[in-house]
């Protein structure tokens, strides 16, 4: 295996001499006399960081003739051991978030990347790395219905409330399909990311609640004379006959025998009998009445003078007597048939009692005597001044008749 190149046949011919000129092949050394194998590790090639220096065979050898194995992060040149990786043995000054990369052995030669979202070169001794906010930028693409929150790095994206979606697309959502979302007796309007309430009609919403308009209580509503305004939940108002009158809305007239004394009636007590102190809702002379339904008294000849009565003088009422109080509590009146002070007569039948004549065949004297116990047609030659002269057959003229039926009468 051992190879000696001769120089010719000059070798020999000047060994003599000791002028000997040879080359050892590859993996070989001259010892002075001879090629011998080399030991290329014992000069220690692969350097302070070889964990191992190994001769190559003969037979494979090319050059060098020896392998190093390095120790961790440094890696043979082909001759010794370097640092394999700048970045691996932190030889490197990327800052932390910053990637770096060492492309070969050859010192310094390694490149810092900041991640994306971050901008600089990545060097603690440069710009290092700055985070980029996409949402301030206009980099983000978030849904013009959604929020942009800045992370580092990067960015979210949020769909407002009212909206659903992942933030690049937003969907309105419609509230209004929730049931009862607004309340009672309201309406629900959907909008772009909202609803709005409101109420049906005749309601009015209150503090979030739908409330019935009382159309009545603010007066919206005019109602005429004897009639009420009636509220209706959930509808208009409308008018009605107050109680106490029937008909319709417009035309309510006093419903007389309901026991209530409303406009147009003096007095209700509960029917419609007459001579009960209450005839056809009104008050008859001599009554007095009070409360609902009425309850009437007689109350001419109490002494008292009521509000229906003219005069009451109790048991001096008269109806004879001049100038007295009526039985039916009246002031003496032209037309009594009694001659009262500044009556010159009285014929009882309304006509002038100041001048006086002759009427059928009657004579009209107001100095004709009285008889105080027979009234007016007791007194003397007739009654309040009339006189017997041409009277029927009856002794008394035709319309003093008249005139005593028509006090009898009110008597009774």
């Amino acid at each position: 295996m051992r190879h000696l190149l001769v120089l010719g046949s000059l070798l020999g011919s000047l060994a003599f001499a000791g002028v000997v000129s040879a080359q050892c092949a590859g993996g070989y050394t001259w010892n002075g006399s001879e090629c011998v194998p080399a030991n290329e590790c014992a000069s220690n090639p692969c350097g302070p960081h070889a964990t191992e220096c190994t001769e190559r065979p003969l037979g494979s050898w090319v050059y060098p003739g020896y392998d190093c194995a390095c120790m961790l992060g440094y890696g043979s040149d082909g001759f010794t051991c370097v640092v394999a990786n700048e970045c691996t043995r932190n030889m490197d000054d990327c800052v932390a978030l910053a990637r770096c990369d060492d492309p070969s052995t050859a010192p310094g030669d390694f490149t810092c990347t900041c991640p994306p979202g971050y901008v600089g070169n990545g060097r603690s001794s440069g710009s290092r790395c700055t985070d980029v906010d996409e949402c301030a930028s206009g980099g983000a693409i978030c849904n013009t219905n959604a929020v942009c929150t800045n992370t580092l790095g990067s960015y979210t994206c949020a769909c407002n409330a009212g909206w659903t979606g992942n933030g690049v697309t937003c969907t309105d959502v419609d509230e209004c399909t929730t049931a009862g979302l607004c309340g009672e007796s309201s309406t629900c309007t959907n909008t772009d990311g909202s609803y709005a309430c409101g109420c049906v009609e005749h309601y009015r919403r209150v503090d979030d609640v739908c409330v019935d308009v009382d159309e009545c209580d603010e007066g919206t509503l005019t109602c005429g004379a004897n009639e009420t305004c009636t509220n209706a939940v959930g509808a208009a108002a409308f008018c009605a006959c107050a109680e106490g009158f029937s008909g319709s809305a417009g035309a309510c007239t006093p419903v007389c025998g309901d026991g209530l004394v409303v406009e147009g009636e003096t007095c209700d007590d509960g029917d419609t009998e007459a001579s009960d102190g209450c005839d056809a809702c009104a008050v008859e002379e001599g009554w007095a009445c009070t409360g609902e339904p009425s309850v009437c008294v007689l109350t001419c000849g109490d002494g008292t003078v009521d509000p229906s009565e003219e005069c009451d003088d109790g048991e001096e009422n008269s109806d004879t007597a001049p100038d007295a109080c009526r039985t039916e509590c009246r002031l003496p009146f032209c037309g009594d048939g009694v001659v009262d002070s500044g009556e010159s007569c009285d014929r009882g039948d309304g006509s002038s009692c100041t001048s006086c004549s002759s009427d059928a065949g009657v004579d009209v004297d107001a100095s004709t005597p009285r008889d105080a116990g027979a009234g007016d047609a007791g007194r003397s030659g007739g009654g309040g001044g009339c006189s017997a002269s041409g009277a029927s057959g009856l002794g008394l003229a035709p319309w003093c008749l008249a005139m005593l039926a028509r006090r009898r009468r009110r008597r009774v």
